[in-house]
Formats: C-alpha cells, sequence, structure tokens
C-alpha cells in the first residue's frame, strides 16, 4: 500500500478515483487508513480523490465510516474544492456535500490568488455549459461567493439565464393555465428550480 505510481497515487486512491468501492471495502477491511493520503504535492486523501472525479458512492462511504468532510489538503483545498475542479464537476456530488456537513462555502484556500470553490468551477478548462451551471446555481443558492473578476464574467452568464428561464416559464404559463402548466414549468426548468430567480438577482446586485 505503500507504493505510488507516477502520479503519487497509491492503489487505494487509484480505486477511489475510478469508483471501485468492493476494493476500497477491502482495503479498509485490511486497516488502510482513510486519511492516507497522496504522495504529491496536494497530499489528497482518498476522499478528496473521489470528490474530484464525481464518484458519489465512495464518497458516501467515507462519510459513513466516520472521515471528517471538513479535511482540507496540505494547501487548504477543502473537499468542495475538489468537486469543483477538474473537467466535469458532479452536480450531485456538490450537492451532497452541501447537504451532508460541509461548511464554509467561501473559504479561500492557501494559494497565493486565494480561490473558493465557486471561483475553482469558473476556471473549467471546457468554459461553463450547461451541466456546471447547475453546479454554479447550487452554490449561489447555498450562499457561494467568488472573486471579483470572475463575479464580472459570472454576472453575464447568469443575466442569459435568467432572461432564458423566464422566457421559457412565460411561454408554458400562455400555453397552460392550469396545474399542468405548473407540472410542465417544474420538468422542463430543471436543473433550474434549485436556485430561485430572485437569488441569482440578489448575486448579480451584490456584485455589480
Amino acid at each position: 500500500m505503500t507504493q505510488f505510481d507516477d502520479y503519487g497515487k497509491s492503489p487505494f486512491h487509484s480505486a477511489c478515483k475510478f469508483g471501485f468501492l468492493n476494493i476500497i471495502q477491502f482495503f479498509f477491511q485490511q486497516g488502510v487508513d482513510l486519511y492516507f493520503r497522496t504522495n504529491d504535492a496536494d497530499e489528497n486523501t482518498g476522499f478528496d480523490v473521489a470528490c474530484k472525479n464525481g464518484k458519489l458512492e465512495v464518497i458516501q462511504f467515507f462519510l459513513e465510516n466516520g472521515f471528517d468532510i471538513n479535511t482540507t489538503d496540505q494547501n487548504g483545498n477543502t473537499c468542495l474544492h475538489k468537486a469543483c475542479s477538474g473537467y466535469h464537476p458532479d452536480y450531485d456530488v456538490i450537492q451532497y456535500l452541501l447537504k451532508n456537513g460541509f461548511k464554509n462555502i467561501n473559504k479561500k484556500n492557501d494559494y497565493e490568488d486565494g480561490t473558493t470553490a465557486l471561483d475553482n468551477l469558473l476556471h473549467i478548462p471546457d468554459g461553463i455549459d450547461s451541466i456546471n451551471m447547475r453546479c454554479v446555481f447550487v452554490l449561489i443558492e447555498a450562499g457561494g461567493d467568488c472573486a471579483p473578476h470572475n463575479s464580472r464574467y459570472l454576472i453575464h452568464e447568469l443575466r442569459k439565464r435568467i432572461i432564458e428561464i423566464t422566457g421559457m416559464r412565460n411561454a408554458i404559463y400562455e400555453k397552460w393555465h392550469d396545474s399542468l402548466a405548473r407540472e410542465v414549468v417544474h420538468f422542463v426548468m430543471d436543473p433550474f428550480t434549485e436556485t430561485s430567480l430572485e437569488n441569482l438577482t440578489n448575486f448579480i446586485s451584490a456584485h455589480e
């Protein structure tokens, strides 16, 4: 278990990356410490690795076995920082962390520019697509904030989404005027239902 690959990961960390829960359970039964860290600059736990790679079942396993959700890596990154990093942040993972004991959503890491989880999310290599915007919405709903230079970019995106959402909602209500309309709005506007338009508007107002 003390053997590491070229990226500083042990077999335990690799199992966490790929979501091999049965292998993780085996290592755990053999006495592997859940706080066992990678041999690299960040010194990630398996929990960190699972968060970054969207492995919800692995995350649940760690927490069910007493892992502290608010543990940070050597650079002050929280599990939420990890979940909001990489190419494809997982909405379900971010939402799960926020609902299961994660604290201090706006904690900045220890890097020179001191980024929050929302800052990390806005630096996704492929840009903000619809999946990432779901993650943005749920972070804002939970009180997430970001650096001024990121907020200016985000405000532009939010304005576009608010126009899209309200236009879609109004068009449906014009066509149907009963309970079916509410059901259709809920379905069509998903994933926007987690965050009210008021919260998005308040975020914009606070950063203008």
